[in-house]
């Protein structure tokens, strides 16, 4: 099986009817999906992702088109402060909690780690 194209990815968002009104707001959240994945598995940066990771590939795109980059998506928390650690710059949001190095769209992974991890590498 050949390796598939962010072109590949719009055709089978659009044919789930999930590629939204904007073409290239679309190919720009497919090309970070695919950055983010290529991130979490340790392959070279602008490799050709494999097949495998095909349907991955379009869910974390789905998911990053349908937050729109919303920080609450994101695992950004709103609401009152309940603690404040300088140590190693953790804060605390009404039980739940933002540490200084969470952030980003590692969120949108989170259903695909499964098959993610069959393809992860240890990077250098």
């Amino acid at each position: 099986m050949a390796a598939k194209t962010a072109g590949d990815v719009l055709d089978e968002l659009t044919a789930r009817g999930l590629a939204g009104e904007n073409e290239a707001a679309a190919k720009s959240y497919i090309s970070q999906a695919a950055d983010e994945i290529r991130g979490y598995c340790g392959l070279p940066e602008g490799s050709s992702l494999p097949a495998g990771l095909f349907y991955a590939w379009v869910e974390v795109s789905s998911r990053l088109i349908a937050s729109g980059g919303s920080g609450a998506a994101a695992g950004v928390v709103a609401g009152a402060v309940s603690s404040i650690t300088e140590g190693d710059t953790t804060i605390q949001f009404g039980g739940s909690s933002q540490g200084a190095g969470a952030g980003g769209a590692g969120w949108a992974l989170d259903g695909c780690r499964a098959v993610l991890n069959r393809y992860r590498r240890m990077a250098w």
